[in-house]
């Protein structure tokens, strides 16, 4: 139940702009149901893609969908790789809050989230 308008303009721009964008799903299904009914099929499952590299990382918002996210251990391990490899990640929306901040990767980096207070008191 991700955003869609978060994951598909993000993956439109990267597209644009000549980069190769993957959809991993963090469900036991390839169909992604977005918030508003809109339905993506992710080109793979993310545990399919633990030990591969990315030049980014972008978690897009939208609840439960970031909710998911936070509870997929493998996407938690591939952020922090990422981090550590000083590489980007990004998060939209209810993402930098339930998903970064949750699993305390934003101490030392820049955050903003959806202004509603239950968020934005996590990324403080």
């Amino acid at each position: 139940d991700t955003e869609e308008i978060e994951a598909v303009t993000i993956a439109d721009t990267l597209v644009r702009a000549g980069a190769k964008v993957i959809f991993a799903s963090v469900s036991e299904t390839l169909d992604i149901k977005c918030s508003r009914g809109v339905r993506i099929v992710a080109d793979c499952f993310l545990k399919d893609c633990v030990n591969e590299q990315y030049d980014a990382i972008v978690c897009p918002g939208g609840m439960p969908g970031a909710q998911h996210l936070s509870d997929s251990a493998d996407l938690i391990k591939m952020l922090r790789a990422q981090l550590d490899q000083n590489k980007v990640v990004g998060a939209i929306c209810a993402a930098p809050a339930v998903v970064l901040a949750h699993h305390n990767l934003i101490p030392g980096r820049q955050a903003t989230c959806y202004p509603a207070g239950k968020f934005m008191a996590k990324i403080d």
